[in-house]
């Protein structure tokens, strides 16, 4: 609250930083349920997730496309790079938060 009493208005960057996190956990968590257990046949919904991942883990998730990469190590370089990104944006958040409460002073 400020001093009038109203409730501060939420900042555009912690909304943007809110839905980041709430898209990449969700997708991650799908990712690693769906990629538990034998699979016996092609894991279709494992694909899918990777492709709805793989633009959030940008640039880190281009290592996904080297040679000799396949298998889990594909699969933790896709999570890894998606939370990454996530933790990257938290970061600059905090930082230009900070920033502009020290220069406010």
């Amino acid at each position: 609250m400020d001093n009038s009493g109203r409730a501060a208005p939420l900042r555009v960057s912690s909304v943007l930083l809110a839905i980041h996190a709430a898209v990449v956990l969700i997708l991650v968590a799908t990712f690693v349920v769906m990629l538990r257990g034998p699979q016996v046949d092609a894991n279709i919904g494992a694909g899918f997730m990777m492709l709805l991942l793989l633009p959030l883990g940008v640039p880190w998730s281009i290592a996904f496309f080297l040679p000799g990469v396949s298998g889990h190590q594909a699969d933790v370089i896709i999570a890894a790079a998606a939370i990454v990104n996530l933790v990257l944006h938290a970061l600059v958040v905090y930082m230009v938060r900070s920033h502009r409460e020290s220069v406010s002073r």
